[in-house]
């Protein structure tokens, strides 16, 4: 009889404490799941960054590896070297990270307008771009931006702004002189390959009164003066200009008249000025076809970097040091 008395005791005590062992566990898994939930949420953040397409007026919030597919897409030929494509993503990223820590509009990080900050292509756009090749392509560059997702540039501990552009007057440009607060990392640099391109040279032909019409010159400025280069760069292209009686530098004369880059010789003919063009683009930084041209040599995505920008180093997420 005690012992029957016992047992159902301890059935009865069992019964009335398992429940609350569940209802205590329930509570913590579900705090668990919670504080997990929370967590994604905050990386999903921390891997996005809202970009002004100007394709179709929008502020867009995108994946990082969206944004970074679209950059590489819209500001490198997706038919250079893979090495070139790595290095591009990892400067397209280092030039996005700069541009959140300087934001210069409170809507948005970044617009797609590349004569502002960088270019990044939607998908559609990708497709009208390629055509039949859109998939392969896509995938290309897809595993470009795999292979060096996280990794960026830096100079003293700090991201850079990583300036590229398609083709160096033969050699890219320091900032120095071209900037009022120049760049340390943005040097002068050979540019192996840029001479070979096709589109390294260009000529065009602008007419004295269209050049008038610009910069509002009136008649008594003859046609022979209108444009006076007084200044040479050591490059021997064009750094100090007037135009009528206005001092211009050779990017703003460049930006007005459509040239393709601020490297040019100008010559008065039959009221017209020739212009003799080198290169593609503004020189700084890393030149996106010298880029392709020393990856089709052997050098990997690190060596083609550090080259164009002196003294950086390539980090990853998490502060380790790449190697070279």
């Amino acid at each position: 009889m005690k012992l029957y008395l016992i047992i159902t005791s301890v059935i009865c005590l069992i019964m009335v404490l398992f429940p609350l062992c569940c209802v205590t566990l329930s509570k913590n898994t579900a705090e668990d799941f919670e504080q997990t939930t929370v967590n994604i949420t905050e990386t999903k953040v921390t891997d996005s960054i809202t970009v002004f397409m100007v394709s179709d007026e929008k502020i867009e919030n995108m994946s990082v590896t969206d944004y970074l597919i679209g950059a590489v897409a819209a500001e490198m030929p997706a038919s250079f070297h893979s090495e070139a494509l790595k290095a591009q993503a990892v400067a397209c990223y280092s030039y996005m990270l700069w541009l959140k820590e300087n934001a210069d509009n409170p809507n948005y990080d970044i617009t797609s307008d590349p004569s502002k900050h960088q270019g990044c292509l939607s998908d559609e756009e990708m497709k009208e771009k390629w055509g039949d090749k859109y998939d392969s392509y896509r995938k290309k560059i897809e595993d470009a931006v795999s292979a060096v997702y996280g990794e960026y540039l830096t100079y003293d501990s700090e991201v850079i702004l990583a300036l590229f552009h398609a083709i160096s007057p033969g050699r890219t440009q320091d900032s120095e002189g071209v900037w009022d607060t120049p760049l340390p990392y943005i040097k002068s640099q050979s540019a192996p390959g840029d001479t070979l391109s096709p589109d390294f040279d260009s000529e065009a032909t602008v007419s004295c009164e269209e050049i008038r019409e610009i910069f509002h010159i009136s008649d008594d400025v003859k046609d022979s003066e209108l444009i006076d280069i007084f200044a040479m760069s050591d490059s021997t292209y064009a750094s100090e200009i007037t135009v009528g009686k206005k001092s211009v530098t050779a990017r703003e004369l460049a930006s007005a008249l459509s040239l393709k880059s601020p490297y040019f010789t100008a010559e008065y003919k039959q009221s017209s000025y020739i212009f003799k063009v080198k290169g593609y683009g503004h020189g700084l930084g890393m030149s996106q076809y010298s880029a392709d041209y020393m990856a089709r040599q052997g050098s990997s995505y690190k060596e083609i970097l550090l080259h164009f920008y002196e003294k950086c180093e390539i980090e990853a997420e998490g502060g380790s040091a790449k190697a070279p």
